[in-house]
């Protein structure tokens, strides 16, 4: 009643809640369960998006090309909107906000290896396309779970990767495989003339991803935005 509700629609609602039988209510039917898993895709609402079923459905094919994907999405997610942001999101906030700083750039800690070829930079560009994006976050070279972006200094080649351990471990990596496992993309690309992994620059491009998929999904997207070659 303090809510406004009509006094019949409670007492109809006490009524049915009477009649219900007391140990069917406290029996443990069971959780339906399906083998069908269909994903979710998840966007907010905005009246003058494109249609994103048809931009899915158009190409979901990319995703059919990885065998690992297909596993995990075997078939064509729905999808699910949320609320956009209103008028009072926008003004009422429960706490302050403090600055903080965005963009990439080097740890600065002694005898780091990761911080001479670290860019410091809020804005990545591709340079076999006209796409450029904004870095957010402070990416720093012990960043974990992360998708990043290696440029050639000498011919301007880019390789995008991504690594859910501290970047500093999986640069290294970089460097030693760029020896010892020839059969790679970056260590042939190391064999052309006045060619080093020296001459390899490094941007952190977005990191704190919930999920290994979702990591997993941006890399393969900024690999078609920059135009680059996997890591």
């Amino acid at each position: 009643l303090q809510q406004r509700y009509p006094a019949g629609v409670i007492e109809d609602a006490i009524d049915k809640a009477r009649a219900l039988d007391r140990e069917d209510i406290l029996t443990d039917h069971g959780k339906v369960t399906s083998d069908h898993r269909q994903t979710n895709l998840v966007v907010t609402y905005n009246n003058n998006a494109p249609n994103v079923n048809r931009v899915l459905s158009k190409h979901f094919n990319i995703i059919e090309q990885s065998q690992r994907l297909k596993q995990i999405i075997p078939s064509l997610p729905r999808v699910v909107y949320r609320r956009s942001k209103n008028l009072r999101d926008t003004l009422v906030h429960s706490r302050t906000t403090r600055a903080q700083s965005s963009g990439c750039s080097p740890c600065g800690k002694p005898q780091c290896k990761v911080c001479p070829p670290m860019v410091k930079t809020d804005i990545a560009r591709s340079t076999k396309s006209n796409f450029s994006m904004k870095i957010y976050g402070d990416l720093r070279c012990c960043t974990p779970n992360v998708v990043y972006l290696l440029e050639c200094q000498v011919c301007k080649m880019q390789y995008v990767g991504q690594t859910t351990r501290a970047f500093n471990e999986r640069f290294n990596n970089h460097r030693s495989h760029s020896t010892k496992v020839p059969s790679l993309q970056l260590s042939k690309h190391l064999t052309l003339p006045d060619h080093s992994f020296d001459t390899f620059s490094v941007t952190l491009l977005q990191s704190g991803f919930k999920s290994n998929l979702e990591l997993e999904l941006k890399e393969a997207h900024l690999i078609y935005k920059f135009d680059a070659v996997k890591c």
